[in-house]
């Protein structure tokens, strides 16, 4: 097992990396074919590759190889699931999201949400987290045609400290309790919805 520590906008976080002799595919969700189709990732910095040495060493570049599909990234650092105006932190952009051609593409992957965690103010609750949630997946479903069991949303990933974005707006860091109670929203949308779930906060913080 390899673990990763960078930095990304000040965060302190650990991203475990393990490799293991090549077995069958045993992701959740559909039988999917990747290779000659294209997978889509969405979310924050984490998507966008902050801190990698390169693109081509970025967690999802590096499952797109792995997986033999062809990658198209939307990551944006910084970016919040709920509408926030503090410091000029931006919701993420529903427009993100293609529209579904099943010949042509294979899944898309979400990762939002870590920085409205750490955005530990009265406005950035759960209540607010999983309305936007919503309103982005009905919109993905309803609007862009995606099959819900072909979206995987990805738990907000464990950090080390959140001291990144305390400051102006921001007098108390967050915690795990909180950080614990937006992966449960995420969780939950995923079961109403039929998208897949994917865990990684639980993992990695075991790993430490």
């Amino acid at each position: 097992i390899l673990f990763l520590s960078v930095q990304s906008f000040g965060q302190n976080f650990v991203f475990p990396a393990i490799y293991t002799t090549p077995v069958a595919d045993t992701m959740i969700g559909p039988a999917i074919v990747w290779s000659g189709k294209t997978t889509y990732m969405l979310g924050d910095s984490w998507v966008y590759g902050i801190a990698a040495s390169d693109n081509a060493h970025r967690f999802t570049s590096l499952f797109a190889v792995g997986k033999g599909t062809t990658e198209s990234n939307a990551g944006v650092s910084g970016v919040t699931m709920m509408p926030d105006t503090c410091n000029a932190y931006a919701n993420y952009y529903e427009g993100n999201v293609p529209v579904y051609n099943s010949g042509t593409m294979a899944a898309v992957f979400i990762h939002l949400g870590l920085n409205d965690v750490g955005k530990n103010v009265n406005y950035m609750n759960t209540t607010r987290f999983d309305s936007a949630y919503n309103a982005f997946l009905d919109y993905a479903i309803n609007t862009r045609g995606w099959p819900a069991n072909r979206i995987y949303l990805i738990s907000p990933g464990y950090v080390l400290a959140y001291t990144a974005w305390v400051g102006t707006c921001v007098i108390s860091e967050a915690n795990s309790t909180r950080h614990e109670a937006f992966n449960a929203v995420v969780q939950s949308l995923a079961t109403t919805y039929g998208c897949n779930y994917v865990d990684i906060y639980t993992p990695m913080a075991a790993s430490l």
